[in-house]
This record gives structure tokens, sequence and C-alpha cells, in this order.
């Protein structure tokens, strides 16, 4: 978009990313680059991910809001007053959680997780097993263990396995 043509100004502002809530007006566009006046630039086809149209009164970033949900995950302090709230990105994220977050390269490790439970004796389900439909007793025996475990005893669990995997990988003495 080239105001020399005489085509409507465009303004637009950041939304998400280092620039959250500065304004921008549209130098030139074509299908990969936007050049604002201020001499920065976007790739045109992120434009939606990262900036809006302004028309009217800009929205002001309150950066003491908490953080919004959007599709893809944290998305920043919320617009104030009402706004694009799923587009904003934290401008205050942990800088260790933003590294964390960057890395390319990460290792799948298996998370262990072990729960005393009461179970039936081999020989009582065997007999069982005969007795009614093999599908059934399995069906009824999940059910069985699985009211066995409480959310609470397995969120603690969760907690203890994922404290124990961060000490035993990277060699903690804690």
């Amino acid at each position: 978009m080239d105001n020399s043509t005489g085509t409507q100004e465009l303004t637009l502002q950041w939304v998400k990313g280092d620039k959250i809530g500065n304004i921008e007006k549209v130098s030139s566009q074509d299908n990969e680059w936007t050049i604002f006046q201020s001499g920065s630039r976007i790739s045109t086809g992120l434009i939606h991910e990262f900036m809006i149209p302004i028309e009217g009164e800009p929205l002001s970033f309150d950066p003491t809001l908490p953080v919004l949900e959007g599709p893809t995950g944290s998305v920043g302090p919320g617009p104030h007053p009402a706004g694009i709230s799923e587009s904003a990105k934290s401008a205050k994220e942990n800088p260790i959680k933003t590294l964390f977050n960057k890395q390319k390269k990460t290792d799948k490790v298996d998370l262990k997780l072990s729960f005393s439970i009461n179970v039936p004796a081999k020989d009582i389900f065997d007999i069982i097993s005969m007795t009614f439909d093999e599908e059934e007793v399995i069906t009824e025996l999940d059910s069985f263990i699985s009211n066995q475990i409480d959310p609470s005893i397995l969120k603690d669990t969760l907690r203890t396995s994922i404290e124990e995997l961060i000490i035993n990988r990277y060699k903690l003495n804690s």
C-alpha cells in the first residue's frame, strides 16, 4: 500500500512480540513484506498474527493485568480497555521460561509414576473370568482399580515424580 497513490493510510498496532502496544503506519506493502514509516518491516503473511488494524483509538496494554491464554498458549498482558486479548504476548515472561521454550533440541524421557493399590488375587480373577464374560470382568476390574486412585494423591505423586526426575537427570544435590 503506497500513500503516494492516494490509498488510505493503514495504521496497525502490535499485539504480540517485543513491540507489543507500538503503533505503525504502513508505508508500502507487497505479497512478501509490509514496510512501515518507522523503517521496520514485517512479513505480510504474519500481520494477522502480530498486529491489528487501528480504527479510532489504539488499545493500551496494561502489563499489570494477568496473562491471557490464547490458542497457542500464554499470550500476554490484556489490552485495556476491551480488545484482542488472544493476540497479545507476555511482555514480562520469565526469561528462564523463554529460554526453555525456545530450545530446538529437547530429550523425551519417561516420567515414572508408582501407586500402591489393591487388586484381587490371580486365582479369584480366574474364577470370576470363567463365571462371567471376560471383557465385562476386565471393565469392572479397571473401574475397581481406578476408583482407588484419589486425584489429590495422583497430583502429589506426579509432583514428586517430576521433582525426582529433575534431581536425578540434572544431578542436583537436593
